[in-house]
């Protein structure tokens, strides 16, 4: 029995090939023809006309301006009135914002900020972002107090000097 399942099988195999063909091992070498563009056609000239062309209209982008000390002392001064409020949602967003605000916060005076006062924006940046997210009132007082604190006392940064 299991003798005449296998020869079914291979006259099965054979009798399919023999239709078919066998493709595994091709006799001809048949390559696929290279891929082609579609032929270019030429524009086809337009009558000149006395219409004047206007330009397509684009969106407008807002140019991404440095913040001052003064839009800096104004966001800390919104923070501290929605405080004042208890609407420690809105606290939260605007301590995000003014992550971002400075970013962009270059000192009037200076030709650009030192590494240090950099960091020590940073860090009290994040101690406010922390104490606003932990809703500790008094923190985030003296966090803005000691921010506006450090703009005030932000010295223009030395050049550097000449050997």
């Amino acid at each position: 029995m299991r003798a005449s399942k296998i020869f079914l099988a291979i006259w099965v195999l054979t009798f399919s090939i023999m239709l078919n063909g066998c493709t595994l091992f091709p006799s001809s070498n048949k390559t696929r023809p290279a891929p082609t563009r579609p032929k270019a056609t030429s524009p086809v000239p337009q009558a000149p006309t006395n219409k004047t062309v206007r330009p397509a209209p684009t969106k407008r982008t807002p140019v991404v301006s440095s913040m001052t000390e003064k839009d800096i002392t104004n966001r800390l001064t919104k923070i501290d009135d929605s405080l004042n409020k208890g609407d420690w949602a809105k606290v939260n967003s605007e301590t995000n914002t003014l992550g971002g605000d400075m970013m962009r916060f270059q000192p009037t005076g200076s030709k650009g900020k030192s590494l240090r006062d950099t960091a020590n924006f940073n860090v009290m940046y994040t101690k406010l972002q922390a104490d606003a997210k932990t809703k500790n009132k008094a923190g985030v007082t003296n966090d803005i107090h000691s921010i506006k604190k450090a703009m005030k006392d932000l010295k223009p940064s030395a050049s550097p000097s000449k050997r």
